[in-house]
């Protein structure tokens, strides 16, 4: 699957998401609204990796009451609580493979890794914390469901949401992940036979925080129904994943992302 099949997959399971959440509210009528973002955007080639790839952005939220299926870039989630501070609900992600056409001829000779799909679930609070302005703290957990790494991920983060006068909206968001020792032996070890074939040294990867990010985006009103979106994000690799020659050696823990899309509201 290329990346715009995979951004087609996740829309599909939006939009199928949404048909069921809508028939399930039956306290009373309520209108879907939302937003749907479509834009272009940069990421590493694979994570650890030195160098970019171009891809297609997919996004949006759209809600009912105030339920809500999101689209946010590789990750798919959905809100069942009817609440203005809780949120719970099923989430789904993707983590690009890494296959032997990376620019990294030692990387490459690890051998391929296919693209992993996890599933999982979030909670989050808000709160307001003064006018509009808002925060948001959340917890996330989600384990591989597609025989790719066999582990799982858990992701806490804290997001401040403020808008700026009546058009302009800003959200910082900071986060800190934990891969298991199934997830970091897949993508950060060095075997005997890895060193052979690439040449890195050997090592062996362990469970632990394996990386923290911050992420800024922006949104700017242009009229009622329009909007342009932009964000940029940073991620340090840490603990395994920095030292892993895959990245010491053969990549960067210093990982960027960013993007602009074009944003409808209805």
């Amino acid at each position: 699957m290329n990346t715009l099949q995979h951004m087609t997959a996740m829309t599909l399971a939006l939009t199928t998401t949404l048909t069921l959440m809508t028939a399930a509210t039956t306290a009373r009528a309520e209108e879907a609204h939302g937003t749907i973002i479509a834009g272009i955007g940069t990421v590493p080639d694979y994570e650890g990796a030195d160098n970019q790839r171009v891809i297609p952005l997919a996004g949006g939220r759209v809600m009912v009451g105030k339920r809500y299926i999101a689209l946010d870039g590789l990750r798919l989630s959905a809100n069942v609580l009817e609440s203005e501070t809780f949120e719970f609900g099923p989430v789904a992600t993707l983590t690009f493979k890494r296959d032997s056409k990376v620019r990294s001829s030692a990387v490459a000779a690890l051998g391929p890794i296919k693209d992993a799909y996890e599933i999982g679930a979030f909670a989050a609070a808000s709160l307001p914390v003064g006018g509009d302005d808002r925060v948001r703290f959340a917890l996330q957990g989600v384990q591989d469901v597609s025989n790719a790494h066999k582990g799982w991920l858990g992701t806490a983060s804290a997001s401040y949401i403020a808008p700026i006068g009546s058009k302009v909206r800003v959200i910082a968001d900071v986060s800190a992940t934990y891969a298991s020792g199934d997830y970091m032996r897949r993508y950060y070890t060095v075997s005997a036979s890895g060193s052979a074939a690439s040449g890195l040294a050997r090592f062996t990867a362990k469970s632990g925080v394996k990386d923290i990010g911050l992420t800024l985006t922006t949104s700017y009103q242009l009229t009622p129904k329009w909007s342009v979106i932009g964000f940029a994000g940073y991620k340090r690799l840490t603990g395994s994943a920095k030292d892993s020659p895959v990245v010491s050696r053969e990549g960067n823990a210093n990982q960027l992302r960013g993007g602009i899309g074009l944003g409808f509201s209805f």
